[in-house]
């Protein structure tokens, strides 16, 4: 789970606005022609007229309080409930981890959803994500050959949409893996101390230890060029899930 999943659409319908909206008007209407708040009392010497009235216009208010209570509380209530599992979800994260390309359309997403869907598969509470170094395709979804590629090995990447790497990720991930040197040095370059430049490294560092190796940007070439970018980060994300379960015991 992650914040993106967090959310309350689907009880906030346009109807259910303009319901809304409509009862507020409403209640406002019914005190301007009152010319008094429902806790105000009337004066003493009023008409039978008047009495009527206000009798009619308090009760249609107590009606229109009562619609808005009904729309609105089963909403806070959701929401409420949803915000609790959240947070209670996040106290749970064993590790975030982030990976990082230049587009975050190609590799990056396929190093997401490959470790997404390992961490899914062995129960282990890890938060994944992905971003690029650029902001070119931001809010855009994985190139085309590269979700092909995910389905030919069934790790679909069509739900992710790319994003900008951003100096707050540094708070947030414990660990950033890039794809290539390029990647490293815009990454570190955005870096304020140690502590964030120790949580970047080579992703191909992992499963080839101290060579530098990196994973070549299939973009400008044929459908081979995806596959043999989908073994590699495979096998690095086969190994970090191992590192993963060893440090939370678990291996």
């Amino acid at each position: 789970m992650n914040l993106k999943s967090i959310h309350v659409a689907p009880f906030y319908t346009p109807k259910k606005i303009e319901s809304v909206k409509s009862l507020c008007n409403l209640l406002r209407l019914t005190q301007h022609k009152c010319g008094h708040h429902l806790e105000q009392p009337q004066p003493k010497k009023i008409c039978e007229n008047q009495s009527n009235l206000w009798t009619n216009q308090a009760s249609a208010q107590k009606i229109i309080c009562e619609n808005l209570r009904n729309l609105w509380t089963p909403i806070c209530a959701i929401t409420t409930k949803k915000i609790n599992t959240f947070v209670e979800h996040l106290n749970t994260i064993e590790m975030k981890v982030l990976m990082v390309c230049l587009g975050n359309i190609c590799r990056s997403p396929m190093a997401d959803g490959l470790l997404r869907k390992k961490v899914k598969e062995e129960g282990l509470s890890v938060e994944v994500d992905s971003a690029g170094t650029g902001d070119w395709h931001v809010g855009q979804a994985p190139d085309d050959r590269m979700r092909e590629t995910g389905k030919q090995f069934g790790v679909p990447i069509d739900d992710l949409r790319g994003r900008q790497f951003e100096t707050s990720d540094f708070d947030r991930f414990d660990r950033i893996y890039v794809m290539d040197q390029s990647n490293y040095k815009n990454v570190v370059a955005l870096a304020r101390n140690n502590d964030d430049r120790d949580k970047v490294e080579l992703i191909l560092n992992v499963s080839q230890p101290g060579k530098d190796l990196e994973v070549p940007d299939p973009y400008f070439g044929g459908d081979e060029g995806f596959k043999n970018v989908f073994k590699m980060l495979d096998e690095a994300t086969d190994i970090i899930i191992d590192e993963i379960k060893t440090i939370n015991g678990k291996s």
